[in-house]
């Protein structure tokens, strides 16, 4: 038998399904076979045996097309952040007070942040372009003041 869950209470475990004939049948959790809960609406197929329904299950539903989201051509694409920017910045600030063995990384990941900013510039923000240039120059910069102030405090002793 066919049908659709007209009434389930989760705090009774008791529901009704309507056939398809229009004919009642109360039923309870326990004679639910699928994953799950038991929904209002939801197309089951059970066993009437007796005026009983037994080995209630969910029906089967065909496979569904996949509906995605597609910007229009009147909407600008989302625009994010780019990860290797703020990385290379925050290394950036953390090299200030620990010194310049944490600025090592900066430059090679602010490079690559560019690389990627100019390969698809319509998915990243103007912030992540200012973020990498300025990790870029600010860490060589103070690369550079390192070496020149303190050349032995790079050196090996």
């Amino acid at each position: 038998m066919n049908g659709t869950i007209v009434e389930f209470d989760l705090e009774t475990q008791q529901g009704v399904i309507e056939a398809e004939d229009h004919a009642r049948y109360p039923f309870s959790l326990a004679q639910w076979r699928s994953g799950g809960l038991p929904d209002v609406g939801m197309a089951v197929s059970a066993n009437l045996d007796q005026g009983r329904l037994t080995g209630i299950i969910r029906q089967p539903i065909g496979q569904q097309r996949a509906v995605g989201h597609t910007a229009s051509a009147d909407q600008a694409p989302r625009q994010q952040t780019q990860n290797l920017s703020i990385v290379a910045f925050v290394l950036l600030i953390l090299g200030i007070p620990f010194g310049w063995i944490v600025l090592l990384p900066v430059p090679p990941l602010a490079v690559w942040s560019l690389l990627q900013l100019r390969q698809s510039p319509e998915r990243y923000t103007a912030t992540s372009r200012l973020l990498a240039w300025a990790a870029l120059v600010v860490s060589l910069l103070l690369l550079g003041l390192t070496l020149a102030v303190d050349p032995q405090q790079v050196s090996p002793p």
